[in-house]
């Protein structure tokens, strides 16, 4: 069983062994009293875990005291993240769970004792605490904390800013974990070496703390690695911050039912008689399903010459439900007047639908729609096939294609009522079944 630590120049004197990986967990354990500091040997370590709220911070080289974590930290249902885990350590942890958000960083460090000034152009001073609703703004990974947390960074840590006049232009700040970070430069004062400027000033300002100047630069992030390394910092190792559920909580499981619920009412405002209420809601079935789109398998057989379209005109949309309520068990004079009732189902404001066509060789054959539930969750309903011999197939294709679509406009989740029968397919395309621990 892991302990907490008791004597912290322990625990700093092993996670110096590997300085740079661990610049991010001593700036945690120096910054954060609340911090719940963990290892397996109170005097000889071979790991430490680092715990605050959500976020959990590691080193070892030692896979059983990885075990250990696993065991002891990651097994109740909920939900969990890793901050900058070094990632030979991430690989070990990362396929052991359902992981719902991810971002592979770089660690740039400063490796001199003295930084010079000479490429400074402009007067820098400290960020005022007053422009954190600016800088919050303009972040890129704002969220409903941020504000909380650039406040704290702007009165416990230093921080360079360049300002007009009155108006903050360009700034950098330093996070809890003693990271260099939320840089920006407005996009007016752009192009005057602005960027150069505050972080060559900051950089000073950390070692005459004594400490040494690093950042975690998302790979995606093309432009400030060329920053860094002008500015005099070097590229160290790899580093993963990644969020992962254990079990089913039990905000997968409402949120499987809001989205059931809110199909049904879309139905119900638009007071269909009872014959077309029981053909869509028994359409609607029981075996709730989930997938974080990130965990989406690879696709093992793909169909030839299939495409989609989402649905942006009238025009389209009148064609998706004149397909849609073809495929319903009604009699065929009524399904011209379920065609309507579909209309005003996805064209409602207050339900808001993506609608999607399957087209197999130039023909519209399959239809199927996304409710929105947030800016990041939706919920797949209306599959229809003109093809019902090949149901699964043109099934998984339509889903898959769907699923890219809704991640490139910012989908994160997407929830599934389906039956026995199409829950394997499912399964097979990544998503898993919503089942309460």
């Amino acid at each position: 069983m892991l302990k907490k630590a008791s004597d912290l120049e322990i625990v700093f004197r092993f996670l110096e062994e590997n300085l740079i990986i661990n610049l991010n967990i001593i700036g945690i354990i120096e910054n954060e009293p609340g911090a719940e500091i963990y290892v397996d040997d109170l005097k000889n370590p071979t790991g430490v875990l680092v715990r605050l709220s959500y976020f959990h911070y590691m080193y070892t080289e030692n896979d059983i005291f990885i075990e250990k974590v696993i065991e002891e930290f990651f097994n109740k249902p909920g939900w969990y993240g890793f901050s900058g885990l070094y990632k030979p350590i991430a690989k070990k942890i990362r396929g052991r769970f359902e992981n719902n958000w991810e971002s592979c960083c770089e660690i740039y460090y400063f490796p001199e004792a003295i930084c010079s000034q000479k490429l400074i152009k402009n007067t820098v001073s400290s960020v005022k605490v007053e422009d954190a609703e600016i800088i919050d703004r303009l972040y890129t990974y704002r969220n409903e904390d941020s504000l909380e947390h650039i406040k704290k960074d702007i009165q416990n840590r230093p921080s360079s800013a360049i300002y007009n006049g009155k108006e903050i232009s360009s700034w950098v700040l330093v996070h809890n974990d003693n990271s260099m970070g939320v840089m920006h430069t407005k996009d007016e004062y752009r192009n005057k070496g602005y960027a150069v400027d505050v972080t060559l000033d900051l950089t000073s300002k950390i070692i005459k703390m004594g400490k040494k100047p690093f950042l975690q630069i998302n790979i995606l992030n093309k432009m400030s690695p060329g920053l860094a390394l002008k500015c005099g910092f070097v590229k160290g190792e790899s580093c993963d911050w990644f969020g992962f559920i254990v079990g089913t909580p039990k905000e997968i499981i409402e949120g499987s039912k809001e989205s059931r619920d809110k199909l049904i009412e879309a139905f119900r405002k638009v007071k269909m008689d009872e014959m077309f209420g029981e053909a869509l809601t028994s359409s609607i079935n029981t075996i709730g399903m989930h997938l974080f789109i990130m965990n989406m398998k690879e696709d093992k057989g793909e169909i030839p010459s299939f495409k989609i379209d989402k649905v942006n005109d009238i025009e389209q949309r009148n064609l998706w439900c004149k397909i849609s309520a073809s495929s319903y068990d009604l009699p065929h004079h009524r399904e011209e007047e379920l065609e309507g009732l579909l209309n005003r189902v996805v064209s409602s404001e207050k339900y808001p639908f993506n609608l999607y066509m399957g087209i197999l060789n130039g023909e519209p054959i399959s239809t199927i729609a996304v409710q929105k539930i947030d800016d990041w969750s939706g919920s797949i309903c209306l599959y229809s096939t003109k093809q019902p011999q090949n149901k699964q197939g043109i099934y998984s294709t339509l889903i898959r294609m769907v699923l890219e679509k809704e991640q490139s406009m910012g989908c994160e989740i997407v929830f599934i009522n389906t039956s026995k029968e199409l829950s394997g397919t499912l399964k097979e395309i990544g998503f898993k079944e919503d089942i309460a621990e």
